[in-house]
């Protein structure tokens, strides 16, 4: 009985609810939330289990009791949003007017909450494109006395988190001052240069200062005589592209003249708002937020992951899917090398949708030979996007090797247009046969391994890099591919095969699935579990996704791993070689195979 609990009692039967999936369960947290107090942090899960075993009729208290308690907190109304919208899938509910207001509403807050102002930094990838942003703002102490003042800073990010953080154009000042902490490699150790802040002139990108980290905890302070750039537009570079264990971050902060600033929110909070107004639009088509998503995406000043996502949202709005596998776009190396990007964004922007042709044949000839792989699969997914892959390849303008990276050679192979296999098989026939440039590359790099100067350590910082978000070693990674305690055991040439060839014996168990959908749309991934209404997969990135059943046209499993056949693009020889010395160090226990 209800009535007969103390509070701390009703907050252990709502913990153990979590662990039973029936309409009680939820309808008992259901009270206990409209009744109790909760941490925070408890209320996503809360909601999810509640969302997803409540009666329908009851999920409107849900959404009530979501916007009346966490009416001053955003960004949980925000997970938890999110966490209503997926109990709405998996029970194949459609969404209703009172969770579409409530999106709309809180997309305008979102909005509005962080203006339209451009930001005065931007966080490019120092390293992997899909890196996280590491600068959080912090009080640091300085040398010369003063205690605490707000800098960014990479260090709560964890030592090896890396980016650039690019400043807004300004005039360049007759002398510029600022303080500066971190480290740039071990200590009685010459400086690796990783970590630096320099000054480039806009026009030209040429550097004018550079500083490198103090090499101390306690801010420095750093003086530019600048009066021969004086007039000048320029904009600062805080480069932190050390992935090292230990003392290899950096701070900055303290800026005299105030050209930049620190700003008194989180730079990623703002982000991360913007991010989840985009996520919104384009989950519930909130067409009536278009105008202001189109603005947020015409700044010149945009973080690249968040400029992908609000281009998704209006793609999703307009109906225009023929854009999207020019998406995301590449991360531009400064401020002024997105020409292209920006070009695609307008086409987007106008719906011009017949300069798609134009804006993919012009990526095929500036993308390197990762990006234009990536791009490959992505318009091989398409409606027709074989036949527009394969057109490419006759033309010269993609190269037919492409044709033969194992997923889109599976899809064609599982076409059903003779004349489509009958070309791709013409243009596959001239190039030398894949098995044999991986035997090559297997051999070779069999041969050269003892040569390198190998490392465990930088082999484990590539494994939790590359590797981790799908297989776990020495209890540290997911388990979405197979454990890989004692993968050792199989020797230096076996785990060559495992690591550059590994569609040569796939498990049964982790060969991927391909889904065509009823819009025609085709995806690749592991097929992980159903839940009610969805089936759950996960792609090569670790990452899940939902389809729902109903607009599942066609499913089939390939012989395909989920793990990337192009290992040695991704990584340069000396990463591989000290991955291998991590595996190979592992023998616990034999393990099976992909």
């Amino acid at each position: 009985d209800w009535k007969t609990l103390n509070t701390n009692q009703r907050g252990e039967l709502a913990s153990l609810t979590l662990a039973v999936p029936s309409e009680q369960a939820a309808l008992y947290l259901l009270r206990y939330l409209q009744t109790e107090k909760i941490h925070p942090e408890q209320l996503p899960e809360y909601f999810r289990h509640m969302v997803r075993y409540l009666p329908a009729e009851k999920l409107s208290e849900v959404i009530q009791l979501a916007q009346t308690q966490l009416a001053a907190n955003l960004d949980l109304q925000v997970e938890i949003i999110k966490a209503v919208l997926q109990g709405y899938q998996q029970k194949g509910l459609r969404i209703d007017a009172a969770l579409t207001d409530w999106a709309a509403r809180l997309t305008q807050t979102l909005l509005a909450q962080q203006g339209m102002q451009s930001v005065q930094w931007v966080n490019y990838p120092a390293g992997e494109e899909n890196s996280e942003n590491p600068w959080t703002l912090q009080q640091r102490a300085s040398a010369d006395g003063k205690e605490s003042a707000p800098f960014f800073c990479s260090l709560p990010a964890g030592e090896r988190a890396t980016g650039r953080l690019i400043s807004q154009p300004f005039s360049i000042p007759p002398e510029l001052s600022f303080y500066l902490a971190g480290h740039t490699g071990f200590p009685r150790q010459p400086d690796n240069g990783f970590n630096y802040v320099q000054l480039r002139r806009l026009e030209d990108q040429r550097v004018l200062k550079r500083v490198s980290a103090p090499r101390n905890d306690l801010a420095q302070q750093v003086h530019w005589d600048l009066k021969e750039f004086a007039g000048t537009e320029g904009y600062l570079e805080v480069v932190d592209s050390d992935s090292g264990k230990a003392y290899a971050w950096l701070a900055i902060g303290r800026f005299q003249p105030e050209v930049v600033s620190i700003p008194r929110e989180s730079l990623q909070q703002q982000v991360n708002r913007w991010s989840a107004a985009a996520f919104l639009v384009e989950a519930f088509k909130l067409h009536a937020a278009r105008e202001q998503i189109v603005s947020l995406l015409t700044q010149k000043r945009l973080d690249p992951k968040l400029k992908n996502e609000l281009a998704s949202a209006v793609i999703s709005l307009d109906g225009t899917d023929t854009f999207r596998p020019l998406f995301p776009l590449p991360v531009p190396q400064n401020p002024a090398a997105g020409s292209f990007q920006q070009t695609v964004i307008q086409a987007v922007i106008a719906q011009k949708q017949d300069e798609v042709d134009d804006l993919l044949k012009h990526a095929f000839k500036r993308y390197p030979s990762r990006l234009q792989t990536a791009l490959a699969a992505e318009i091989a997914r398409q409606p027709k996007g074989l036949t527009r892959l394969i057109a490419y390849a006759e033309q010269g303008v993609a190269s037919p090797q492409l044709l033969a990276e194992p997923a889109i050679q599976n899809q064609i192979q599982q076409s059903a247009d003779h004349e489509l296999r009958r070309r791709a098989k013409k243009l596959l026939s001239a190039l030398p046969p894949r098995e044999k440039k991986t035997q090559e590359n297997i051999a070779q790099h069999f041969k050269s391994h003892t040569s390198f100067e190998l490392s465990v350590e930088n082999g484990k910082a590539v494994f939790e890099k590359n590797c981790a978000v799908c297989h776990q070693l020495a209890g540290k990674g997911a388990v979405v591919g197979p454990q890989l305690d004692g993968i050792g055991n199989r020797g230096l040439e076996r785990l060559l095969e495992d690591v550059l060839d590994p569609n040569r014996a796939v498990d049964i168990n982790f060969r991927t699935t391909t889904v065509i959908t009823d819009a025609g749309r085709i995806f690749s991934g592991l097929k992980r579990r159903e839940e009610g209404a969805v089936v759950v997969f996960v792609d090569n990135k670790g990452k899940e996704f939902t389809i729902a059943k109903n607009e599942i046209d066609e499913q089939q499993q390939s012989p395909l791993s989920l793990m990337p056949a192009n290992l040695l693009e991704i990584l340069t020889p000396q990463e591989l070689h000290d991955l291998l010395a991590y595996l190979l160090q592992s023998t616990k226990k034999e393990t099976a195979g992909h």
